[in-house]
């Protein structure tokens, strides 16, 4: 049996808001730093997660302290075609937008 596949939804990101939102995420993770500097931390990475589940999920467990055990875990499969171009209707715009930014690198 063919799962169907979905079509792909097109949106569109305005430059100016991505910006403003990506610089309000990082001035609350320096507020977080900054207001709990003893407290260890652990970053998870959305395509690491896709692309090795499991070994996040231990990651997480032993940064928790629990105690490791067999992991089910279900087939997570990426709902994007992996090409933004196609995704993000004002790709040009943003890309432009981006250019010789520290976000730049989140079109690649």
């Amino acid at each position: 049996t063919r799962t169907a596949v979905s079509p792909i939804t097109r949106i569109r990101v305005d430059p100016s808001e991505f910006m403003l939102f990506h610089s309000r995420v990082k001035e609350l993770e320096t507020d977080h730093k900054n207001l709990f500097p003893d407290n260890p931390g652990v970053s998870v990475v959305y395509e690491s997660v896709i692309r090795d589940p499991a070994s996040i999920l231990k990651k997480m467990i032993r940064f928790l302290g629990l105690e490791e055990q067999e992991l089910l875990w279900p087939d997570l499969k990426r709902r994007s075609s992996g090409n933004l171009s196609m995704e993000i209707e004002n790709y040009d715009e943003l890309s432009i937008a981006l250019n010789g930014t520290q976000l730049a690198g989140y079109l690649t």
